[in-house]
């Protein structure tokens, strides 16, 4: 009986050796995900920052497009203004030409009528 009393506490003591082996490989590969994690973690939060950098020039950049938009449309306006008044003023001097143009001839035609007489 001792004998079987020796054979079952050294299969008691390897299983207890293998659990406790079990355990620290268990451990072991917890710890390694645990770090592989934490690196995926960083990396991520690294390219977050990364993007919201990114994320900031670019509003930055469509503040900037915005802004010169708007100077484009003032300056569209007043480029419009401009045309409209040189318009005005051709039409203007168009009218006054032609009207100048036709009072002389009447005042030619008027002297030629005199002439005539």
């Amino acid at each position: 009986m001792v004998h079987i009393a020796n054979r079952k506490a050294k299969i008691t003591s390897l299983d207890e050796n293998t659990e406790y082996f079990d355990l620290n490989e268990k451990v072991a590969s917890l710890e390694g995900e645990k770090h592989f994690l934490l690196r995926t973690v960083e990396k991520l939060e690294a390219s977050g920052n990364n993007l919201r950098v990114e994320l900031e020039a670019k509003k930055r950049e469509i503040g900037g497009l915005k802004q010169k938009l708007v100077e484009l449309m003032i300056k569209h306006r007043e480029w419009k203004r401009e045309k409209d008044l040189l318009y005005m003023v051709k039409n203007e001097l168009a009218k006054r030409t032609r009207e100048e143009m036709l009072s002389t001839v009447s005042e030619l035609e008027n002297k030629l009528e005199i002439q005539e007489k």
